[in-house]
């Protein structure tokens, strides 16, 4: 190992942010939005802190790099990073906050329309922060987009017997064994996501006395892309119910009850299969306001938060904002940047570890539930 390896792998800067920043990890055990604390302390043992550790394997979603904000990539993050501080700095923007520390930097619009890393205590009010690029910058692929695939209907983890016991009862109700990735399961996942249930171990999808068109066009859905069929179907009926295959299959991909959340397909797959999935979500629990945006309205935190992300990974401007009682999603197909303004920045007290990805590509990733460019730390010599 060389001296310069050895500096960069056990002494770091202390530029972090706090652990509530959300992230988009992409690693060995898959893809998922979660919190930077949540996944870097895995790398610690008890109370340690204070030094990098060297990762492998692990992506983030950061951007091409240069003086513009062309597009966002998925970024190997080489080492990560804890220790404590006693203070933060507190910015707020689009109805966000990401805590960091003064000498954390972050990124900033500048009036020519480039952008530039700027330290937290140096920012003002009224800078622009930088989002995820709008559409009439990038192209219509998806970030990374990954090559369509199959889904088995058993989990990928089960054993043989398991896996044959599947099989069997796929057999036994004429279903489908491995299941397409197509923009058709992709909008069923959407309707699953917003309205779904699993109730007795079946699968149950509603509908309202004039959502008939709808109902028949998911039966015909769920038959195309599964080879099944209800289990019970009247015109006075407004539920649909599947077998327990098709409920552990949607609970597997999309959570239930209160722990729905985007299917881990969707974080990798093309603009055509994302857009079908949104539009899936749209029938099954959204509105178009009279602005032309559309909104999705949930007591939901984690699943819009995803939304969130998912929807400006494919250059679509999103924006989550609190309501009284919920939270709403606003949704826009404009081609114009939005403005991630800060409005506030508050020098605060704290007691706590802080975090940082090390050594990214480009040096840096995107964080926060409005997701925002924030860079990673870098490590200095002894």
């Amino acid at each position: 190992m060389s001296g310069s390896e050895f500096d960069e792998m056990y002494v770091g800067v202390g530029a972090s942010v706090t652990g509530d920043t959300q992230v988009l990890v992409k690693d060995t055990s898959g893809t998922r939005l979660m919190q930077i604390g949540e996944y870097i302390d895995m790398y610690y043992s008890g109370d340690s802190e204070g030094y990098v550790v060297p990762v492998n394997g692990v992506q983030t979603l950061g951007y091409t790099g240069g003086a513009k904000m062309d597009s966002c990539e998925w970024t190997t993050v080489r080492q990560v990073y804890r220790h404590k501080v006693d203070e933060v700095y507190e910015i707020s923007y689009m109805g966000d906050m990401v805590r960091t520390t003064g000498d954390h930097s972050v990124f900033i619009r500048t009036a020519d329309g480039e952008i530039r890393a700027i330290q937290a205590r140096e920012l003002q009010v009224g800078d622009s922060l930088v989002d995820m690029p709008s559409s009439k910058v990038s192209s219509t692929r998806a970030v990374n987009s990954a090559v369509p695939r199959d889904l088995t209907m058993w989990a990928s983890d089960v054993d043989r017997a398991a896996r044959q016991q599947c099989r069997a009862e796929c057999h036994a109700q004429g279903v489908f064994e491995d299941i397409a990735l197509s923009s058709s399961l992709a909008w069923l996942f959407g309707m699953y996501t917003a309205r779904g249930e699993i109730v007795d171990n079946c699968l149950q999808l509603s509908f309202g006395t004039n959502e008939a068109q709808l109902k028949q066009q998911v039966i015909q859905t769920v038959a195309d892309s599964f080879g099944a069929s209800p289990l019970a179907n009247s015109a006075d009926n407004q539920a649909l119910q599947y077998s327990s295959l098709l409920a552990q299959f949607f609970a597997r991909h999309c959570g239930e009850r209160a722990a729905k959340r985007v299917p881990e397909s969707m974080w990798t797959e093309s603009a055509s299969v994302y857009q079908a999935f949104m539009d899936g979500y749209m029938v099954g629990n959204g509105k178009h306001a009279s602005s032309g945006s559309a909104e999705i309205e949930s007591s939901d935190y984690n699943l819009l938060r995803e939304l969130a992300w998912l929807a400006s990974m494919h250059r679509t401007q999103a924006t989550l904002k609190a309501s009284e009682s919920s939270w709403v999603l606003e949704i826009r197909a404009e081609s114009t940047q939005r403005d991630a303004q800060i409005t506030s920045i508050d020098r605060v007290a704290y007691d706590g570890y802080v975090y940082d990805f090390c050594g990214c590509d480009n040096e840096a990733f995107f964080g926060g539930s409005n997701a925002v460019l924030l860079h990673n730390s870098k490590v200095r010599s002894l």
